[in-house]
């Protein structure tokens, strides 16, 4: 992202402007958010981003930390240290010829949940760029997830 600014003064004006990396799939916590409502921003699950933050983040991620706390105490979904550095979910990377679709229909997501997640997508996008990295927020453990998961008949393994 691009990041621009301008400053006039009575005799001159300035521009500056800055390339900012973001990295996919991470989220930097505010005061009185919980795992609930950040879930609810990006329409997954609590459970999802819960399983998406075990261990060092800086470690595991290769990721520079540097000005954030990583979320390290993953027992309690409502305490969140505001300024604590989320992930969100998985990063898939793209191989070539990948259209939306495939990847909507291949993690069980949404269109709408991928742009929230994956907000320099194009919204109007039918293919990504191959290499690209692109947050994934399957659709888990919700009713429907575990409708499909119950016994249909007292012959099954389950019952």
């Amino acid at each position: 992202f691009d990041v621009c600014v301008s400053a006039k003064g009575s005799k001159s004006v300035m521009h500056r402007c800055v390339k900012v990396e973001v990295k996919p799939c991470f989220y930097c916590t505010v005061p009185s958010e919980t795992l609930h409502t950040i879930a609810s921003k990006f329409q997954t699950n609590w459970m999802q981003i819960w399983s998406a933050n075990h261990g060092r983040m800086d470690e595991l991620l290769h990721v520079d930390t540097e000005g954030t706390d990583p979320w390290r105490e993953t027992k309690n979904p409502n305490h969140l240290k505001p300024g604590s550095l989320i992930r969100l979910g998985p990063v898939y990377h793209v191989p070539v010829n990948t259209t939306v679709e495939w990847l909507l229909e291949e993690f069980r997501t949404t269109r709408e949940s991928l742009m929230l997640a994956n907000p320099a997508l194009p919204r109007a996008a039918k293919h990504i760029k191959s290499g690209a990295a692109v947050c994934i927020l399957p659709d888990i453990c919700t009713q429907e997830r575990e409708e499909w998961l119950r016994p249909k008949s007292k012959d099954s393994l389950f019952a």
